[in-house]
This record gives structure tokens, sequence and C-alpha cells, in this order.
């Protein structure tokens, strides 16, 4: 799901704004007659917002990387800004003056700004969920490596520099998982650029851990002969 994606579908509320206020000496048809015009702009553009907001709900549903409680937790938020663009549309088709429309301008702007940062929160928590797959995936090598270790030690074999190498591993991999919740409870605050930035120490121990695996395998086929 490309949560991130640019949107655009606030952004030329801004020309319709600065058209209002200039068209405040125009008689009184005309002025009808551009709030029309208005309306149906705003309307239009509130309905793709709508849709797109609906097409995240749809994608949510898709991931096999949520469990079933992140995904209606999600959903439920995408709800409230579906529910309050609703409402907006109902208070566009009665809306009669300009300072009606321009309070209704502002409260979509406002609106959308929010979910500009909850997309960045709910991106985040979603490579969060990535990460977290991958620490599984890396606790469980962990687990066959301390168990080939026993099988060395069995055969005589020296494994102090093994265990020294799978000691770091370890503790890498625990530092991801670390920054990891760090990161979650900052995009659950929305404070996404602390959490993205959590998300690349991560990102940095979990390439450090990488690097010290292939260390223990060179180390594992010396052992082995």
């Amino acid at each position: 799901m490309k949560i991130g994606s640019k949107n655009s579908k606030i952004k030329p509320i801004t020309v319709i704004v600065l058209v209002i206020f200039l068209s405040a000496t125009i008689n009184s048809a005309g002025d009808q007659k551009l709030l029309g015009r208005v309306r149906n702009f705003l309307t239009n553009r509130v309905d793709g917002v709508i849709r797109y907001l609906e097409d995240m709900k749809l994608k949510v549903d898709l991931r096999d990387d949520l469990a079933d409680e992140q995904k209606n937790e999600i959903k439920s938020n995408l709800d409230e800004y579906i529910n309050f663009f609703e409402d907006k549309k109902s208070e566009i088709n009665t809306a009669g003056t300009r300072h009606q429309f321009i309070s209704l301008v502002r409260d979509i702007r406002q609106k959308w700004r929010k979910i500009e940062v909850y997309k960045g929160s709910l991106r985040g928590i979603l490579f969060c969920s990535r990460f977290d797959n991958v620490v599984v995936r890396a606790e469980n090598l962990s687990d066959r490596i301390d168990a080939k270790i026993s099988e060395l030690e069995a055969n005589g074999a020296d494994t102090t520099k093994l265990k020294g190498l799978h000691f770091e591993f370890n503790t890498k991999i625990d530092l991801v998982e670390e920054k990891v919740s760090d990161a979650r409870k900052k995009f659950e605050s929305d404070k996404n650029g602390e959490g993205y930035n959590l998300l690349k120490e991560a990102k940095k121990s979990l390439r450090d851990a990488f690097n010290i695996l292939k260390d223990i395998v060179k180390e594992f086929r010396r052992l082995q002969g």
C-alpha cells in the first residue's frame, strides 16, 4: 500500500479562496453563479478525498503484515476522517455565502493537514511491522546458530570466537527491536520525524547484524574444515 504518495486534492482550494476574496465587488447574480461553481468544485474535491480514504481502507485489508487488531484501528481512524468529509459535503450543499465557503475551505484544509500527518505515522507503523518480521526471523536464526554451536562443542571444537560473534549478533538484533519499539511509540504520538530517525538507527543496526552474520558463516566453515 503506497501510503505516502503525494496528493494534491486539497491544494487547488487555495486558488478558489483567492477567487472568492477577489469577487467581493461583483453583482449578486454573478456572486451566486461563482459560489455555485465553488460548490461544485469543493464537492468534487471532497468526493475525491473520500474515495482516496476508502481506497486506503481496502489496501489495509490486503496487508498480511498487520494483525486484525491493527487493521481495525487503522480503518476506524480512516472512518473518522471519511465521516468528517461526508459532513462537510452536506455543509457545502447548504452554504450560501462567501464567508460560509471560506470557513468550509479552512476546515477542510486543516483536516487534510492532519491526514497528511496521519499518513506519515501510518507509513512509519507499517515500516515497524516489516522490521518486526525481520526481527522474528533473526531470532529464529539465532536459535539455530546456538544449536549448531552446541553440536560443534560436543565434537570438541573451540567455539570461543563463534560465541563472541553470536553474542554480537544477538546484541544488534535486540537493539533493532528496541529502536523499532521506540519508533512505533513516536508514530502513535504523531512525532513522525523522531520515529523515522529511530528507524534509520534500527536499519543501521540491522545492517551491522547482517555483516556479523557473514562472519559467523565464515567461522562455521572454518571450524567444519
